[in-house]
């Protein structure tokens, strides 16, 4: 089992995240530190740079917005405190 598949089923099994380094594959914009909530499952298919699958996943920010984000630079959290911390100064929860 590959570092990228075994980071896909990590992210399989929790629903928050905080993003722990920049996404490259993908246009996010998030800063390193953001917390996240998984919306969708994961999802793979093959990679152009090396041989073998690319997964990522769809994420909803503390704004409100959704990003789709490699797997690699999400990390587990087991609660949603920080989530809804972060979620507060953007005025999403009162």
């Amino acid at each position: 089992m590959d570092i990228h598949l075994f980071n896909a089923i990590k992210v399989a099994k929790y629903e928050y995240f905080v993003v722990k380094d920049i996404s490259s594959n993908e246009v996010a914009g998030l800063l390193v530190g953001t917390e996240v909530r998984r919306i969708r499952e994961p999802e793979s298919w093959p990679s152009k740079y090396w041989k073998g699958m690319y997964h990522s996943v769809i994420v909803e920010c503390p704004n409100g917005e959704t990003r789709r984000l490699c797997c690699d630079v999400l990390n587990p959290r087991k609660t949603d405190k920080y989530f809804l911390q972060q979620s507060k100064m953007f005025s999403r929860v009162s």
